[in-house]
C-alpha cells in the first residue's frame, strides 16, 4: 500500500520534467508573463463485481502564458486504487496505478471579459507539439515519454499500433499530434486569483 501524499511527488516531478522537455526544445525562448491552475478534480469508478477494487482520479490543468504569445497546456492525473480515507488522522492509503502529465504547446490571444474586468478571456489554437510523460500498471504503453515535435523510431515501437491483421502501423510525429490535438478553445481565467475551471479539450476528429 502506498500512501496518498505520493501522488503530490508524482505531480511535482511531471511538472519538473515537463519543464525540462520545454527548455530543451525548439520553442523560441519567452518571458513567462503569467500562468494559471486549476482546482483538483476527482472521479470516481466502481469496477466491481467484475474487478475487486475501485479507482480514484486526481486531476489538475495549468495554463503558463508567454511574451511571445505561445502558451503551454498541461493536464496532470494520478489514479489509485482501493483508495482509504480514514475518519481520524492523515494516513490515506492506496494503491498507485497510473500517472501522466500531458503537454500542449501553441500559440494564444486574449481579450478582457465584456462583463468582468477581474477575467481575461484566451483562446489557446489547436497544438502545435503534444507531449506525453507516463507511468502505470494499468496502461502499460504510458510508462514512455513521447514528444510529437521530436518523434524517434523507438516511440513508434512502444505505441505497438496494428492494423485488423495484427500488422504494424507506423505512427509518425505528426500522426500523434493529429490524434491528441485539440480543437481552438477559449478559457476565461481570473486575473486576481490565477485560476480557471477544469475542462476536457476537444480532439479534433
Amino acid at each position: 500500500m502506498k500512501t496518498i501524499k505520493s501522488f503530490f511527488v508524482l505531480s511535482l516531478i511531471a511538472v519538473s520534467t515537463a519543464a525540462f522537455v520545454s527548455c530543451g526544445s525548439s520553442e523560441p525562448a519567452a518571458k513567462l508573463d503569467a500562468a494559471y491552475i486549476t482546482p483538483s478534480q476527482l472521479t470516481y469508478m466502481n469496477v466491481r463485481p467484475n474487478y475487486n477494487y475501485y479507482i480514484t482520479t486526481f486531476s489538475y490543468e495549468s495554463l503558463e502564458l508567454y511574451s511571445d504569445s505561445s502558451y503551454i497546456f498541461t493536464v496532470n492525473s494520478a489514479t489509485y486504487s482501493g483508495l482509504v480515507l480514514p475518519e481520524v488522522g492523515n494516513g490515506a492509503t492506496g494503491s498507485a496505478r497510473d500517472a501522466f502529465t500531458k503537454t500542449y504547446y501553441g500559440t494564444f490571444t486574449s481579450a478582457d471579459n465584456s462583463l468582468d474586468a477581474d477575467t481575461l478571456d484566451v483562446t489557446i489554437s489547436a497544438p502545435t507539439r503534444y507531449t506525453f510523460l507516463g507511468v502505470g500498471s494499468m496502461t502499460l504503453s504510458n510508462n514512455y515519454f513521447y514528444d510529437s515535435a521530436n518523434w524517434t523510431e523507438d516511440m513508434n515501437t512502444k505505441l505497438d499500433r496494428k492494423d485488423e491483421s495484427e500488422n504494424p502501423i507506423t505512427v509518425t510525429g505528426e500522426d500523434y499530434l493529429k490524434e491528441n490535438a485539440f480543437v481552438e478553445t477559449t478559457v476565461s481565467v481570473s486575473k486576481i486569483n490565477f485560476t480557471f475551471d477544469y475542462f476536457v479539450p476537444t480532439v479534433a476528429e
